[in-house]
């Protein structure tokens, strides 16, 4: 018989659980029998999670699981993923900076976002809002502090409830006396000092406005007097001069204390040098002494009659004339002449330079026949709707 290692006689073969072994059976006289390798390895006791664990706790295999983890603590090096973690355990992971975070959607979010709880108990990536602690909510965290505090508001001032403060001190350390008020230093500083009463002439350069009533008992002396409002029981003397800037007066009283009627003036009274309300009868002003008071304006001159005149009617802008012009005289005008009405005989307009003489509304016809209408001597314009020579518009014609 060969031996056992004569692999040529006995080939290699993986093992089977119905394959057999020659042993020694300790139950049966120690008697020589077959056993198959399957009873063989069931003998093997399987090794409990302690005795795997107190043989070696680190593997670079992947453990997975389809039931549930029970531990005190969990700690991770890698991301968590569709796990639920419940109860008491807590979960440490000793990463710095996780990257690829998700919530529960698998949303990584946007920059800026922080995970927060929403009502279905899930994390969702979103904007934390997170409101400015109100000044009760710090001091109510706690009131006191090494640090200075810096106003930087528009007033800086603090408001404090104390309604009598102690022990008051200027930048030097002085109490100061009874009496004396804390005043701002050319140096920047407060310090105590005694103030008296301001002159006129301070408390105007302080401020020359005020909306109160000023009332005095004695006089003022003044070189001029302005006033905005109506002055009663008041007696003026001297070189005083009464200025008001008032546009619209209403209730103007005279002397005697009279409002007078609508129409009527303030006028100086003699004697007694006083205004009285009186009512004055207008007199007619001849031209002439319009005219030599001033002979230009502005304003347009309308008259309802006949104009009259030897003289020459020179204007630089348009003359206008919408009644009839009948005399001898020329008009000069720097713009355009323009007659609406008539012209008698003995009479002319002529345009001067490159300002044009302008015969406004002529009617226009296409021929002689066509102003069957007019009456002989009218004048009256070609409309360029007749044959030639009359087919050019606006050639003057008279009616024959």
């Amino acid at each position: 018989m060969s031996k056992i290692s004569n692999t040529s006689a006995y080939p290699t073969t993986a093992p089977a659980d119905g394959d057999l072994l020659i042993g020694t059976d300790i139950n049966d006289s120690n008697a020589t029998k077959t056993f198959t390798i399957g009873s063989v390895v069931a003998l093997t006791p399987a090794d409990t999670l302690a005795e795997v664990l107190t043989a070696g706790n680190t593997a670079t295999n992947n453990i997975v699981l389809t039931g549930d983890i029970s531990c005190t603590n969990l700690t991770s090096t890698t991301a968590i993923s569709g796990a639920t973690v419940t109860g008491t355990t807590s979960v440490t992971t000793p990463l710095s900076i996780p990257t690829n975070i998700q919530d529960t959607a698998g949303n990584t979010g946007t920059s800026g976002q922080a995970l927060i709880k929403s009502a279905a108990n899930a994390l969702e990536w979103g904007t934390a809002t997170v409101p400015a602690d109100t000044l009760a909510e710090v001091l109510a965290a706690g009131n006191s502090a090494a640090n200075a505090i810096t106003l930087t508001g528009a007033t800086g001032i603090i408001t404090s409830t104390v309604s009598v403060p102690t022990d008051i001190r200027d930048n030097i350390g002085n109490f100061g006396t009874a009496g004396q008020t804390l005043k701002k230093s050319a140096a920047n500083a407060l310090a105590w000092e005694t103030v008296g009463d301001n002159t006129l002439a301070e408390v105007l350069a302080a401020g020359n406005s005020a909306t109160n009533s000023i009332i005095l008992i004695g006089d003022i002396t003044a070189t001029n007097y302005t006033a905005t409002a109506l002055m009663s029981a008041q007696t003026m003397e001297a070189a005083v001069s009464l200025t008001s800037g008032l546009g619209i007066l209403t209730n103007i009283q005279d002397t005697a204390a009279s409002t007078g009627t609508a129409g009527q003036y303030l006028a100086k009274s003699s004697p007694g040098n006083a205004l009285v309300w009186q009512t004055v009868s207008p007199t007619a002003i001849p031209l002439a002494d319009v005219l030599t008071a001033g002979n230009t304006a502005t304003n347009n001159i309308v008259l309802t009659g006949d104009f009259t005149g030897t003289g020459n009617i020179t204007r630089t802008g348009t003359v206008t004339i919408t009644g009839g012009i009948g005399s001898t005289l020329s008009i000069t005008s720097g713009a355009d002449i323009e007659a609406v009405g008539f012209i008698s005989a003995d009479t002319y307009l002529k345009g001067k330079g490159t300002n044009a003489l302008k015969l406004p509304n002529i009617q226009a016809f296409a021929n002689e026949a066509a102003a069957a209408a007019l009456t002989t001597g009218d004048v009256y314009q070609t409309d360029g709707t007749a044959v030639a020579p009359l087919n050019v518009a606006g050639i003057l014609m008279v009616k024959q």
